[in-house]
């Protein structure tokens, strides 16, 4: 199988670049606003626990017209909790941010699934 058709199995567009957005509020991140996912993707995650975690993609438009985008990472078979990262990246455009979204590898999730638990101790520690 090639890579292209590979890339096209593990991901999901909810939203494309022109699409209306799919909001939904955002939880106890420092980003708290509300969000459009991009893209759900299809491989799983999974903690040291076993539990197993399904990523998407989310952006939101800022005040200066760009676009910042975060992951989040719900856990199979529920709705909630949610991990999510802080920011992850900012683009110029809705567009830009579903490009930067569209070209997410296996390791990029590893490494932001590893911070959205570190921001998910850090906001427990604080309760």
């Amino acid at each position: 199988m090639s890579q292209d058709a590979k890339s096209q199995i593990a991901r999901k567009p909810v939203n494309g670049p022109k699409a209306g957005p799919n909001v939904e509020p955002i939880g106890k991140t420092s980003h708290a606003l509300v969000g459009d996912r991009m893209l759900e993707y299809f491989t799983p995650l999974i903690d040291t626990d076993g539990s197993r975690y399904v990523a998407s993609s989310w952006g939101a438009e800022q005040s200066d017209g760009t676009w910042m985008g975060w992951l989040e990472f719900r856990l199979l078979g529920k709705s909630r909790p949610v991990l999510k990262t802080e920011r992850e990246t900012t683009q110029p455009s809705r567009e830009a941010l579903w490009y930067w979204a569209t070209g997410l590898e296996p390791i990029y999730f590893e490494g932001a699934f590893a911070r959205a638990r570190k921001v998910d101790r850090e906001d427990a520690a604080s309760d």
